[in-house]
């Protein structure tokens, strides 16, 4: 947020007595992808627009030297205080970054300071009225101008670095997780055989402590946010929790209910509960030290709990299948 202060020396911050300082972003180095007799190029350009009445930007884009899904991506900033685009939610528009499966969308970075916008009043976001769209397309017009074309750089540029160092960690990842399994799985395997499990459909809805006003003890408040979007079936309302329940043995749980009232908007909708449980052993040892892969296990519990809820559709009884995978993730991780 206060990257320019502290670049300039304006403003110094410290945590736990360590000083904090701005990352830069290593810039590729490279001929252009259409021809490689031209020397290497940095790939970072001055993009300035005024789009009148005093409004414009002014700053700069370029390419990553290494490609980042999650942190790629434009700064927006107002007064030299980013207002839009932190590390972990930049500012992607589709007009310059494409689909998050392009080489764009993980390529293009920049930083522009905004003239003329005025900001919400929660002050993490522009107003744009009507300027966004011109905003856009004269940008894309700088980006994707000669002599130094960023757009398409960052399409068709291929790097010649050995994949190896992207493969390193996956090893090391699938090495540490054979080991669990070959320990853990036996339990699990042992404990399926002699345990009964509910062939039932997933509940329609979720009781207990975590839709209680108080948490139980070992717990904490539930975090929660709701997920709602259209579909060709109708509206659904993913309904999203993250507990930290130390007495409960379940990572996931799910419930489904189709033809349901939305409260917010009174409408016939598709409600589908998903609840993870980041006390689990499994969340605790995979989680990262600062918590870094909380985002995964809520993308992939909320994939799961969607895989069920549309198995219910079609007339699966799909608390089989999660009461076994609740059974094998509390088997094989509390002994990890």
């Amino acid at each position: 947020i206060y990257r320019q202060f502290l670049r300039r020396g304006d403003l110094q911050l410290f945590v736990n007595g360590d000083a904090v300082v701005f990352a830069e972003v290593e810039v590729l180095e490279a001929p252009p992808a259409w021809d490689q007799n031209v020397g290497d190029l940095v790939w970072k350009k001055r993009v300035t627009v005024d789009l009148g009445e005093g409004r414009g930007f002014d700053g700069f884009v370029g390419i990553r030297a290494r490609g980042s899904t999650s942190e790629a991506g434009l700064a927006l900033f107002r007064r030299d205080r980013l207002i839009l685009g932190s590390y972990d939610e930049t500012y992607r528009p589709i007009e310059i970054f494409k689909r998050s499966t392009s080489f764009e969308f993980q390529r293009i970075f920049g930083e522009l300071e905004l003239t003329g916008f005025e900001i919400s009043y929660t002050k993490d976001g522009f107003r744009w009225e009507e300027h966004e769209e011109a905003l856009l397309s004269a940008l894309r017009a700088q980006l994707g101008s000669e002599p130094m074309n960023i757009l398409r750089q960052a399409e068709e540029y291929r790097s010649k670095t050995p994949q190896a160092d992207e493969r390193q960690p996956i090893v090391r990842a699938a090495a540490q997780v054979a080991a669990v399994l070959e320990t853990g799985f036996p339990v699990a395997v042992d404990e399926a055989s002699q345990s009964p499990i509910s062939t039932e459909f997933i509940p329609n809805f979720l009781t207990g402590d975590v839709d209680a006003a108080e948490p139980s003890v070992g717990s904490s408040q539930p975090v929660q946010k709701q997920a709602r979007f259209n579909a060709d079936d109708g509206l659904w309302v993913v309904e999203m929790k993250a507990t930290l329940d130390d007495s409960s043995p379940d990572w996931l749980r799910v419930g489904s209910q189709y033809d349901a009232v939305d409260e917010l908007s009174g409408a016939v909708a598709h409600k589908l509960d998903v609840v993870v449980n980041f006390a689990h052993p499994f969340s605790r040892q995979y989680i990262g030290p600062d918590g870094e892969n909380s985002s995964l296990f809520l993308a992939l519990a909320s994939c799961i709990g969607m895989a069920l809820a549309l198995g219910k559709k079609s007339g699966a009884r799909s608390q089989f299948v999660l009461s076994y995978l609740n059974l094998v993730l509390n088997s094989s991780f509390h002994i990890a």
